[in-house]
């Protein structure tokens, strides 16, 4: 059974299983996602995550309905995400039209990324690892095992992580403010 094998670390386990349903899982995303890039990069999170969870993959289930439900959770998750941000921009230009087209010129997705990305290089690993964990769809539970902590210890972790990313953020969004107006 190539779910066995996969369970026992049997990386060619997880090859068939890759070549099987790369296509079809890239297939069921694309139809909801409407972005290829952003089907693909889905489609990988999904083969990621089935490698890391294989040990509490269901040996009573089939496989293809277990991937499907990771799939769709994948999916619903970067719908959210797309449409978080469009919620932010479109608030953001809604009243601020005239700051929009500086910003746009000035600061742009990937600035914003990077700059996370910086203020998330500045955690203890630890703290960094369990949150982007996550934001990568494990639930406290999951993330407590993993690290044989607590689920408070996670949850404590995550909120500094994200007072961290408050007050940063503000910070920046104020210096930028303070730009455009001075």
């Amino acid at each position: 059974m190539l779910l066995a094998r996969l369970q026992n670390n049997d990386r060619s386990a997880f090859e068939e299983i890759y070549q099987i349903y790369n296509r079809k899982v890239y297939c069921f995303i694309l139809r909801y996602v409407k972005q290829s890039c952003e089907a693909k990069e889905l489609t990988q999170q999904l083969f990621i995550r089935l490698w890391e969870k294989r040990m509490s993959l269901s040996l009573d289930k089939p496989l293809d309905a277990q991937l499907f439900v990771i799939a769709k959770n994948l999916t619903i998750d970067g719908l959210r995400r797309r449409n978080s941000i469009l919620n932010v921009e479109q608030k953001y230009t809604d009243g601020h039209t005239y700051i929009k087209n500086i910003t746009e010129d000035t600061i742009s997705y990937r600035e914003l990324q990077r700059t996370l990305d910086t203020i998330l290089s500045t955690l203890p690993s630890v703290r960094k690892n369990i949150f982007l964990m996550s934001r990568n769809g494990f639930t406290y539970k999951e993330i407590a095992k993993e690290f044989s902590i607590s689920t408070k210890t996670v949850e404590a972790h995550i909120s500094k992580t994200l007072k961290v990313l408050r007050t940063k953020l503000t910070l920046l969004l104020f210096v930028i403010t303070a730009l455009v107006f001075f």
